[in-house]
């Protein structure tokens, strides 16, 4: 990365960029009390939420993408790749696909 100024007695700023492969560093599983929250591909899974429990999935701009009710049993969302935030009884959780 190189920036340069039109104007005279302003320094040339040269900074090495390396651009590489993402990364997740996200965890796969994430356990809070009852709650579990674990990654697989592109797949979330929310176990341990109340029967009448609702789970919803946010993206970080605070735009719900996705909710379904427990029903007791685990709740499975498909996400495009990238950051959310997952919310189940009262308990927020990152995920990183």
């Amino acid at each position: 990365l190189v920036v340069t100024s039109a104007q005279p007695g302003v320094s040339q700023l040269v900074l090495p960029l390396t651009v590489s492969e993402k990364v997740s560093s996200s965890l796969t599983d994430i356990n809070s009390g009852e709650i579990s929250v674990s990654t697989n591909g592109q797949e979330v899974t929310v176990s341990g939420v109340k029967a009448d429990g609702v789970v919803t999935v946010f993206a970080l701009n605070g735009v719900a993408v996705a909710s379904q009710q427990s029903a007791g049993a685990p709740v499975v969302f498909t996400l495009t790749p990238g950051s959310y935030i997952v919310s189940a009884d009262g308990k927020a959780f990152k995920v990183i696909i």
